[in-house]
């Protein structure tokens, strides 16, 4: 099944809705952090990172990034990436694929403590274990609420103007 852009607009919409209101996130954005998240949230305690597969490919070729050795301490990062350190990550995949993702990722040495989420429901299929326990940095928060600021403002010149 292919994807189009408007569909892989709507599931990074839909990610930053749980986000916001399921998770309580007051920061929630697109595209940002050390390692250019699909979408970032920061609640009181907890940060969480959401990256969208619209195929299995597309998620065995994710665990090729450094991000994964990082997140799972066999690799250190700079200061800048510590912050940028989600506790939760997910994988948000679409329902065509869910089973074998949550398979591949059970199985993967740096996937067991990811998520999975199915991207038209927003139905967690598998629960992420914590990877820290750090609360998000007043940095991150910061830059996310810019980056808010500047999706805000191109939505209103692009769907309102």
């Amino acid at each position: 099944m292919k994807f189009e852009t408007s569909q892989v607009h709507k599931i990074r919409t839909n990610c930053l809705e749980w986000l916001r209101l399921q998770q309580r996130c007051a920061f929630v954005a697109t595209e940002v952090g050390s390692f250019n998240a699909d979408v970032f949230g920061v609640s009181e305690k907890k940060s969480f990172e959401l990256e969208i597969k619209i195929s299995v490919s597309d998620l065995k070729q994710d665990f090729k990034k450094y991000k994964h050795r990082y997140y799972n301490g066999e690799q250190y990062g700079s200061n800048y990436q510590t912050d940028w350190h989600p506790s939760h990550f997910y994988f948000v995949v679409p329902e065509s694929i869910l089973s074998d993702a949550k398979e591949y990722v059970a199985k993967h040495p740096h996937g067991f403590k990811y998520g999975v989420i199915c991207a038209e429901t927003m139905t967690v299929h598998k629960n992420p274990k914590r990877l820290h326990e750090r609360e998000p940095s007043s940095k991150v928060k910061f830059q996310i609420a810019l980056r808010m600021g500047s999706q805000l403002i191109r939505f209103h010149r692009d769907f309102v103007i």
